[in-house]
């Protein structure tokens, strides 16, 4: 088992020590506890036994990520398209409906952590299964959101490229499909983002959270079928990595993305699946730029399908 690292920044300075890593590990508090009472969290490389321990700008969290004995990760052959692959990096297309790593709940499969681990036991540079809860994982894409998703095949390669997420080094570029069209064909949304209190799934603008920035720019705009007014194809790009945040961002101001179950409408959902069988929400990980590198990922087939579509009807 490996060590993971985290710096603490002026974003998350003052937060609890659980609550950070409760964020980071996608898994409950009373694991996060467990682990800290088990001395697997270190604070600027000593023990911390104290959960609520607020932390400091430039802080250091080490922490090492365990399952349960009977929650050890299998690889599992699932699909993925590789985009580019060295002994240091796998980058791959992620297709929707499949989580990025398990959350811990118990009996993890299915994901794309289950998929990797197939992948690098084929070729001779991983094991087969691991106790560790996000081997490589660098950075995450909501389960039905698809494409770039670069994963670390060696530790140094998940430091330096953590690092480079965590320092903000780094252009994500997304697609995105929604309701209605924005009064400009450029815009900047700045919210800050926090856990919604009531539903502890979704996430809620609250000047109290983190602070969260998107951009966004008009590709093409489309005429719907009456009475469902307009349709537009952004391209969006993110300066911070919010859980939901592109979804809730655009939804915040009027464009919430279509197919999105969580903070779209569904009217134009249902409409969408009737007519044009999209199943999913209409965000896909296009670009990202990393280390003087850019990786793309094409749009999945049922994406354009739903534009060319919409296109035809115009």
């Amino acid at each position: 088992m490996q060590f993971q690292t985290l710096k603490i920044t002026e974003e998350n300075a003052n937060e609890r020590l659980d609550t950070l890593l409760t964020k980071a590990l996608n898994i409950s508090r009373s694991s996060i506890k467990k682990m800290i009472d088990q001395g697997a969290v270190l604070v600027n490389k000593k023990v911390i036994h104290k959960p609520a321990m607020k932390l400091k700008i430039k802080d250091i969290v080490d922490f090492k990520p365990t399952l349960e004995k009977d929650q050890t990760l299998h690889a599992e052959d699932i699909y993925f398209e590789t985009i580019f692959e060295d002994k240091d990096i796998l980058v791959i297309n992620k297709p929707a409906s499949i989580t990025v790593h398990p959350d811990g709940t118990g009996h993890p499969s299915g994901t794309i952590v289950n998929a990797v681990l197939s992948h690098l036991s084929f070729t001779g540079q991983g094991q087969a299964q691991t106790n560790l809860l996000r081997p490589g994982i660098v950075h995450r894409l909501d389960k039905d959101t698809s494409g770039v998703l670069l994963i670390a095949k060696n530790p140094a390669a998940l430091a330096k490229f953590s690092k480079l997420f965590q320092d903000r080094k780094v252009k994500k570029t997304y697609i995105a499909l929604v309701k209605g069209s924005p009064k400009t064909d450029t815009g900047r949304i700045e919210a800050s983002i926090k856990r919604n209190s009531s539903r502890r799934k979704e996430m809620a603008i609250n000047p109290q959270g983190r602070t969260a920035i998107t951009t966004f720019e008009v590709v093409k705009k489309f005429a719907l079928p009456s009475p469902h007014g307009t349709a537009t194809l952004l391209k969006v790009n993110i300066l911070t990595g919010r859980t939901h945040q592109i979804r809730l961002h655009l939804a915040s101001i009027g464009l919430p993305i279509i197919g999105d179950p969580t903070y779209g409408e569904q009217r134009i959902n249902t409409f969408f699946h009737t007519n044009y069988g999209l199943t999913r929400q209409f965000l896909h990980a296009k670009t990202l730029e990393i280390d003087g590198r850019t990786f793309t990922a094409e749009e999945p087939e049922e994406l354009k399908k739903v534009t060319c579509a919409i296109s035809a009807v115009n």
